[in-house]
C-alpha cells in the first residue's frame, strides 16, 4: 500500500483519538481533574496528528524515499468503530479511563512506528527520537491517572 495512503488513515484515526478525549473533557464537568487530564490528551494527539502531517508532506515530496506498506485498515477502521460506538454512550469516569487506556495501548503509537519503519528506517528513526518521550508519558501519565482516580 502506498505510504501516503496509510498516513491519511493514521491521520484520520488521530484525529478521532483527539476528538474523543476533547468530548470525554466535557462529560464531567464538576471533576476538574478529568476535565484537565482529557483536555491535556486531546492537545496531545493533535500534536500526534501534525506529526502524521508533517510525515505526509515529506513522503509527498520525496516519494521514492518511502516504499510500500504493509498495514492493516481493518484493524484500523474496527478501532475507529469502537470509538465511534463508545461515544455513543455515557461512560462513567472509569468507563472513560480504561477506554483512553485500551485505545492508546493498542492504536496510534504501533501504528506510527510500523508504517514508517517499513517505508523508511532512517525517517522512521528521526520521528521516533522527536516523539518518543511523548508517547511513553502518554501511557504512564493515563495509567498513574487511573490510580489516583480510585
Amino acid at each position: 500500500m502506498d505510504i501516503l495512503v496509510a498516513l491519511r488513515k493514521l491521520d484520520e484515526l488521530e484525529g478521532e483519538v483527539g476528538k474523543l478525549y476533547e468530548w470525554l473533557s466535557t462529560l464531567f464537568p464538576r471533576e476538574a481533574k478529568l476535565v484537565e487530564f482529557f483536555g491535556k490528551l486531546s492537545a496531545d494527539e493533535q500534536t500526534h496528528v501534525d506529526l502524521v502531517k508533517y510525515q505526509e508532506r515529506v513522503a509527498r515530496k520525496t516519494p521514492r524515499d518511502f516504499a510500500a506498506v504493509d498495514v492493516d485498515m481493518q484493524a484500523i477502521d474496527k478501532v475507529l468503530g469502537q470509538i465511534a460506538e463508545f461515544r455513543k454512550t455515557g461512560p462513567s469516569p472509569r468507563d472513560a479511563i480504561r477506554f483512553a487506556l485500551d485505545i492508546e495501548t493498542e492504536v496510534a503509537e504501533y501504528y506510527a512506528a510500523t508504517i514508517m519503519d517499513q517505508s523508511n528506517k532512517q525517517f522512521a528513526e528521526l520521528m521516533k527520537g522527536l516523539t518518543a518521550d511523548q508517547k511513553e508519558n502518554h501511557y504512564k501519565q493515563l495509567i498513574q491517572f487511573a490510580k489516583d482516580y480510585e
